[in-house]
């Protein structure tokens, strides 16, 4: 009766162990199925974001150019000064920005709509040359510069007889009513118009093309819980079942007892780790998304907002209560060449953390390149203008002081406020006015637009 009773637990064993093997086997496959889809969508998902981010991009250099060549029209009506026109022609026939914006969008997104909205916008950009060519033409006639000193564009473009015969002061007021008219105005908001068109077509087709394989992902996930759940609820069944019918007679041998080598233990190790290898594609892949959010708008060497998020944040806070302030790091270059790149980078990182703790949480810091810092204060105006000089002071008695083994550094900073009276052009140039007579006193200290020496 005992023989019969261990062939019939030998029976047992046998009938449990083979189907548990084999769902666990069935679980397992689908499971790396399950997987391998997740990382393949993901994929696919991180494709489209990379791709919002650089058509992003070309259309903020498409505007970017477009308002640099407009700047350098104005410019040159106003002042007549020669230089504007030279760097109007390297723009828009050397470095090409707006070409190859579209250029690069039509790789990105051939023939969809936002495409055709950034290409619409540089036609119209085209278009608003001429105007700008005739403007300069303008200038050049009462100025009575010699022809042959400017491009050929410039030498092809013909006025009227009746423009021609105009006194040089009426030129030059005809000039500036083409570049400062409505007209101007109007072609203007045409290519703005176009931008902001094609990036929110951008934005709504990238979140059509995310709904799907989002959704996917989830659902995915939800399935890889639920397999996971399975094989842990296949694995204790096996372990137990193993465990009580195999540990138990080994034990009655030396061997056995010795070796202790059995099924349940190596199966819950394989699947330990397989549950840990999940885990930690899962949350790389979390890891990931946030990275790729982050590095859109961030400075890899001091964690800033960059000069792309600058450029959005400036647009939007036009019409707002704002300080812009635009600082430079005095003699960086000394610094470098005298102490290497190593401690360059950490004298950037230093004045970022002061600049961070010396702002408000609201407010903006961002690195635009180089030894080149902005801040954006929101819901600020001039009143603000002994806090503003104060936390500047502190940074800079901080930095010409240090206590860490690095170079002593200073801050030039220029200050325009968004209420500034008698603003000469935009926030931006006048914070630069501001710091360029910073730097003609000698560098280290603060300036304000509006006081007589900016």
């Amino acid at each position: 009766m005992s023989r019969n009773t261990t062939e019939h637990k030998g029976l047992r064993l046998h009938t449990l162990n083979i189907p548990m093997l084999l769902i666990s086997s069935i679980v397992l496959i689908f499971l790396v199925y399950v997987t391998y889809v997740s990382l393949t969508n993901f994929t696919e998902m991180q494709e489209v974001t990379e791709r919002y981010i650089d058509a992003q991009q070309d259309a903020s250099s498409m505007l970017a150019a477009s308002d640099y060549l407009t700047a350098q029209t104005l410019n040159f009506a106003v002042n007549a000064d020669k230089s504007h026109v030279d760097k109007y022609f390297h723009e828009a026939f050397k470095t090409k920005r707006r070409e190859r914006s579209v250029e690069e969008m039509e790789r990105l997104f051939p023939n969809n709509r936002a495409f055709l909205k950034l290409q619409s916008a540089l036609a119209h950009s085209n278009e608003l040359m001429q105007r700008e060519f005739h403007a300069m033409r303008l200038v050049i006639e009462a100025v009575k510069y010699p022809t042959d000193s400017f491009p050929q564009a410039l030498r092809d473009y013909h006025l009227s007889p009746e423009e021609i015969a105009l006194p040089p002061a009426e030129q030059r007021r005809l000039a500036q009513r083409l570049v400062f008219g409505t007209d101007y105005q109007m072609y203007k908001d045409w290519i703005r118009a176009g931008i902001s068109q094609c990036l929110a077509l951008l934005e709504e087709e990238t979140k059509e093309q995310m709904l799907k394989p989002q959704a996917l992902l989830n659902n995915l996930i939800r399935y890889q819980y639920i397999l996971i759940a399975t094989l842990v609820v296949v694995m204790l069944v096996f372990i137990a079942s193993t465990s009580l019918l195999v540990v138990k007679p080994l034990k009655q041998g030396t061997n056995s007892m010795l070796k202790q080598e059995t099924m349940p233990e190596v199966g819950v190790y394989e699947l330990q780790s397989f549950a840990k290898t999940y885990n930690d594609l899962f949350l790389q892949n979390q890891d990931l998304k946030s990275k790729l959010a982050y590095k859109a708008d961030h400075d890899a060497l001091t964690g800033l907002l960059n000069r792309g998020a600058f450029e959005r944040m400036r647009i939007q806070g036009e019409k707002r209560k704002t300080a812009l302030i635009l600082m430079d790091i005095d003699k960086f270059k000394e610094i470098n060449d005298a102490n290497g790149h190593d401690v360059g980078d950490k004298v950037l990182q230093k004045v970022s953390r002061f600049l961070l703790q010396s702002f408000r949480a609201e407010d903006h810091v961002f690195r635009l390149g180089g030894d080149e810092f902005a801040v954006i204060m929101i819901y600020a105006d001039s009143s603000m203008r002994g806090v503003v000089e104060q936390k500047i002071l502190l940074c800079n008695k901080q930095l010409s002081t240090p206590k860490d083994g690095l170079p002593p550094a200073s801050l030039s900073v220029g200050v325009a406020f968004s209420d500034r009276q008698n603003p000469s052009g935009d926030i931006y140039k006048d914070a630069d006015t501001a710091l360029y007579s910073v730097k003609q006193r000698g560098r280290n200290g603060i300036a304000f637009y509006g006081d007589d020496q900016t």
